[in-house]
């Protein structure tokens, strides 16, 4: 009988499995780990007004994040757009705005 680890419930359990336990993080390996180029991170963390800019701090000449604070981006941004979701709370899909399928299908 082999005993498997237990699968991983949280964003901050699944980011410390994938980042192999590190809790500090390059710029780099962010930018991989939420399936940007390096070039969009950056352009996204040029513009001052993005919570990107919170997470990062310098560590000599690199720009690292701690893996909480990744975490914590991820459930503040999983949450920000949850009403934006095509599904409802209850996990069934939302029904079209137009009441007239031919005006949903753009017809």
């Amino acid at each position: 009988m082999s005993l498997k680890a237990p699968s991983p419930t949280s964003v901050l359990d699944v980011a410390l499995q994938y980042f192999g336990n590190r809790m500090v993080i390059t710029k780099e390996e962010v930018s991989t780990y939420l399936g940007y180029s390096h070039h969009t991170l950056q352009k996204m963390l040029e513009k001052k007004d993005t919570p990107l800019n919170d997470i990062f701090y310098k560590a000599g000449k690199s720009w690292v994040c701690d893996v909480r604070d990744l975490a914590g981006f991820i459930e503040a941004d999983k949450h920000k757009h949850l009403d934006s979701s095509p599904l409802n709370m209850n996990g069934k899909a939302r029904s079209p705005k137009h009441t007239n399928a031919s005006q949903w299908r753009g017809q």
